[in-house]
């Protein structure tokens, strides 16, 4: 058996994990749509200092495109009109959120001089494969619940800036 409050801070530090992990992985997925680029570097392509401009040390992040190529009526007749679409406004980005865990398990709940134990019932199996309980019986349950959310504001927005750059390039 183990204390209660033992029990409770383990699944909050596993929660807090998982929730890190999802974090990570958000971002990670996110900056497979960009290049990364450090200020140091972009400098030395613009001729600009990154530490006057108040960048040092941040990653520049510069979208992935494909240029697709749209049909259009030009007074020489047929012709081609490039666009350059960025791969963010292409796929949709799935975001995962933690908003609650759902853990279930079965457990003994006993009230001792040191406070609130909690164990794991065993189930021991009979001579002929028949499960036998032993006396303790579980009596509570835990439930926490994973779920998936919308993007958030700021990447709706960069999301939105990328669409309405796309849009206005179109030719209509």
């Amino acid at each position: 058996m183990i204390d209660f409050s033992e029990l409770m801070t383990a699944i909050q530090k596993a929660s807090a994990h998982a929730g890190q992990a999802v974090a990570d992985e958000n971002s990670r997925l996110l900056k497979t749509y960009f290049h990364t680029e450090t200020p140091a570097a972009r400098a030395g392509e613009e001729g600009g200092n990154a530490e006057a401009d108040g960048m040092e040390g941040l990653e520049h992040l510069t979208p992935r495109m494909v240029v697709m190529r749209y049909p259009r009526e030009t007074s020489a007749g047929p012709g081609e009109h490039k666009v350059m679409v960025p791969l963010l406004s292409l796929s949709p980005i799935s975001n995962i959120r933690m908003s609650t865990v759902k853990l279930e398990m079965d457990l003994e709940v006993l009230e001792s001089e040191e406070g609130l134990k909690v164990g794991f019932p065993s189930q021991k199996k009979t001579f002929f494969g028949g499960e036998k309980t032993e006396q303790n019986v579980p009596n509570a349950k835990v439930t926490i619940n994973l779920s998936t959310d919308e993007n958030p504001p700021g990447l709706k927005a960069v999301i939105e800036g990328y669409d309405k750059a796309l849009r206005a390039q179109i030719p209509s």
